[in-house]
């Protein structure tokens, strides 16, 4: 599928050529997404392509759609506070959804955070669009009050808490 949209960096119009395939050159690909509804912007995975024929008043309209794993953000609190990244989860695969393909605004880079636990991380520094994209979507500010409270609560992921000391301490 062939998505345009405009770069909130330029406001030049680039284009997206997002793939849905079970075999693309050997290997299966099912690209992700950035989606816009009523409710908002939030992520998926494309799994199926395809439109609808309606046949109203004698005139034919094809409607372009797309079957899609959403994914929910996980709370504040088990983001990746060290590279910064948005942790999502995939929703089960019996809440795949039908939207319309025109609501899908751009493609968007998500990988798997770790074979051990079942969440993505959002690679939000693939473009600077997709940078100012993601920080509309959860402003920098909530991230750092929660890595400040983590830090100075001792909490998750402090030097202290694993035993290590930082270079300048270590001299």
């Amino acid at each position: 599928i062939k998505v345009s949209y405009e770069s909130l960096v330029t406001w030049k119009m680039h284009t997206d050529y997002l793939r849905c395939n079970p075999l693309f050159h050997g290997a299966p690909r099912y690209d992700c997404v950035l989606i816009h509804d009523t409710s908002g912007n939030y992520f998926g995975q494309l799994l199926f392509m395809f439109t609808h024929n309606i046949n109203a008043s004698g005139q034919h309209t094809d409607i372009p759609l797309a079957l899609i794993q959403p994914f929910d953000s996980v709370p504040l609190q088990q983001r990746d506070v060290e590279l910064r990244l948005i942790r999502l989860k995939e929703k089960p695969r019996k809440q795949a959804i039908i939207i319309p393909a025109r609501s899908i605004i751009r493609g968007a880079f998500i990988v798997p955070a770790g074979k051990a636990e079942p969440t993505y991380l959002v690679v939000h520094t693939i473009d600077t669009d997709m940078f100012i994209r993601m920080h509309s979507m959860y402003p920098p500010e909530n991230i750092m009050d929660y890595e400040e409270s983590v830090t100075e609560s001792g909490g998750e992921g402090s030097e202290e808490e694993n035993g290590e000391t930082s270079s300048n301490e270590s001299r």
